[in-house]
């Protein structure tokens, strides 16, 4: 679905730009006729908010065509400056091989502050009318507030569209009745900037906005139902129903995999290592191709398929040894798919279910380096279609609990009298940590070396013997071993040392006094610290935190630290569990002392005095 809008950003000043009006018509004609109207206009106080006035508009060549457009600049006290359609520019510049969008675009270049800017503009669909644009009050996420904005959809019949509005409880259309049928139209004035904020629930969490899906829809002749998520499943299915099947020399190539595989495990894990092998990922949203898979001899022919063509190649290789599958298709990054209200527009990404011993493969098709039984980040927890003829249903994928997100650390520190300090580090993570450390395994070893230095609260530290053992599975780890020295590891004031309890973590507490959204963490995790410190002769613990027990809603902290006489050690144990969920602002506070007493001990001194 085409849509223009002015280009989205987030902003770290104070909210201060305003969207004054922002006026859209949605008039529907059937499956295969629509036209979209806009017509806004936002205040822009200084150059700092320039970049809300970008415009930009996308179009689906041959099937939506932008029909008109206008607009006007007026800067400061100035005449006001008429825009036409000739003063757009136009590309069809895409990181895909082939896609059929192209994109008008426009910069104002404002030099007198402040400025009024005003666009207006139409595009008619011809049968590409997969649903109605969504009505988004305020489409920014942050640094833009709105004064009014109104949507007015118009329709034959009551009976030929659903919609549902989310994050905007209490607001219903007006309606009316004309000789053309029904006119509905939403109305939402005043609403404040949103503020970007760390840990803030996904945009599509917070924003208001109103979708639609269309009863019936078409694109490029096929036609389909939106009434529930299972006639879309059927559309889509209907899709690939003419597909050509594997050819025979890709059928021969499967069955020479898989000879000698005992179980239906270790064929699928043969295929999906030759799929990652021998493809890569290209995106391609040529017409029709931007929603149904291309046929598995093209991807085996050219070695290459977007998420959609990859997925049905895999899915058309297990067919070739028997192995049920299912395609589906979900959304990458935010969980926008909304199990209770059908639509396309929700999804951005397919994958492959394969049904195996009592469980289910949710298999990454596009990438290789995700492990075969590994739910990455980018999907865990969403909700998907699953793609079956007439049994297609919404699902969600399985996400890890904090207890499988862990982080454990053993540190050996040997101190000297002036503070200096060598250390022996040994680490392994799992879960979502694997992620970025498997990152760092594909690193060069000074940007490793880099990279960890950063990470140390110990200042001007040097790294060596830095090894990485990367270990992708279905439950994947990574561990990695290095050697820190560093010159001022303590802090040395006549005869005491100051010595940081654990400079391996780096825990700042970087809340704030005022908490504008909700609190949300996706997932949570656990760490695991032990470090054992050789502290130097004539040296005795003096002071220092040496237990501490935390517990509340946000997670658990749990610290000790022991120096056993005549062993010439400390060893100080940390163990934090941070919890997932969605919190409401008014917990921010006990927020904040969760975070604050983590770095209270992470970030605290064991004072060493000279006997």
């Amino acid at each position: 679905m085409a849509v223009c809008l002015v280009r989205m950003v987030s902003a770290q000043n104070p909210p201060e730009a305003r969207l004054l009006r922002n006026d859209a018509v949605f008039e529907y004609g059937g499956p295969t006729r629509a036209t979209y109207s806009r017509s806004f206009t936002i205040l822009i106080p200084d150059k700092a908010h320039s970049r809300y006035a970008l415009f930009s508009c996308d179009v689906n060549n041959g099937r939506t065509k932008l029909k008109s457009f206008s607009g006007e600049v007026t800067e400061g006290s100035g005449k006001p400056r008429k825009l036409k359609r000739s003063d757009l520019e136009y590309t069809e510049y895409s990181d895909g091989l082939a896609d059929s969008y192209g994109t008008y675009y426009f910069s104002p270049g404002i030099n007198s502050y402040p400025a009024t800017v005003t666009y207006s503009y139409e595009i008619s669909y011809t049968d590409a009318v997969l649903g109605m644009v969504p009505f988004e009050p305020l489409p920014f996420a942050s640094g833009v507030s709105l004064e009014s904005a109104t949507y007015t959809l118009k329709v034959p019949s009551s009976d030929c569209f659903s919609y549902k509005a989310l994050n905007m409880p209490g607001v219903e259309p007006e309606l009316s009745e004309t000789s053309d049928g029904l006119i509905y139209k939403w109305t939402v004035s005043n609403l404040p900037a949103g503020v970007s904020e760390p840990n803030s629930p996904p945009a599509n969490e917070r924003l208001k906005v109103v979708l639609f899906t269309s009863s019936e829809f078409s694109y490029e002749g096929n036609t389909g139902s939106g009434k529930s998520w299972k006639s879309i499943g059927d559309w889509i299915e209907s899709l690939s129903a003419g597909l050509p099947g594997p050819p025979e020399e890709l059928r021969d190539k499967v069955k020479s995999l898989t000879e000698g595989c005992a179980t239906d495990l270790e064929k699928i894990g043969r295929i999906y290592k030759y799929l990652g092998e021998t493809t890569r990922y290209v995106s391609i949203q040529l017409g029709l191709g931007g929603l149904r898979p291309l046929d598995p001899g093209f991807v085996f022919k050219n070695k290459f398929g977007d998420c959609k063509a990859l997925s049905w190649y895999m899915k058309s290789m297990l067919d070739c040894c028997g192995i049920p599958s299912d395609y589906v298709i979900i959304n990458m990054g935010a969980d926008a798919l909304v199990p209770d209200f059908p639509s396309l527009a929700t999804t951005n990404h397919a994958i492959l279910s394969v049904p195996v011993q009592g469980d289910t493969l949710w298999i990454e098709c596009t990438d290789p380096e995700v492990p075969l039984g590994y739910v990455h980040g980018g999907i865990a927890g969403n909700h998907a279609l699953v793609v079956k003829k007439g049994e297609s249903y919404v699902t969600r994928l399985p996400w890890l609990d904090s207890a499988e997100n862990t982080d454990t650390l053993r540190a050996l520190v040997t101190l000297n009298a002036g503070g200096s300090a060598q250390a022996i580090v040994e680490q392994t993570v799992g879960g979502y940590n694997w992620e970025s450390f498997h990152e760092l395994a594909k690193m060069s070893s000074d940007k490793r070396a880099d990279l960890v230095k950063n990470g140390l609260t110990v200042p001007m530290a040097t790294i060596s013997n830095l090894s990485i053992d990367d270990s992708p599975g279905p439950k994947p780890h990574c561990s990695i071993s290095y050697e820190a020295t560093a010159s001022t590891y303590a802090s040395k004031t006549g005869m005491r040392l100051f010595v940081p309890a654990d400079p391996f973590r780096n825990y700042p507490d970087r809340t704030t006094k005022i908490r504008n959204n909700d609190l949300y963490f996706k997932t949570g995790w656990e760490d695991n610290d032990i470090i054992t410190i050789k502290i130097p002769d004539g040296y005795e613990v003096e002071s220092g935190e040496r237990d501490f027990v935390f517990d509340n809603k946000f997670g658990h902290i749990e610290y000790s630290m022991t120096s056993p006489e005549n062993t010439g050690e400390v060893t100080i144990k940390l163990s934090v569990r941070h919890n997932p969920g969605k919190f409401p602002k008014e917990d921010y506070e006990e927020y904040r002392v969760f975070r604050k007493n983590i770095w209270k001990v992470a970030g605290g001194n064991i004072v060493l005095v000279r006997k």
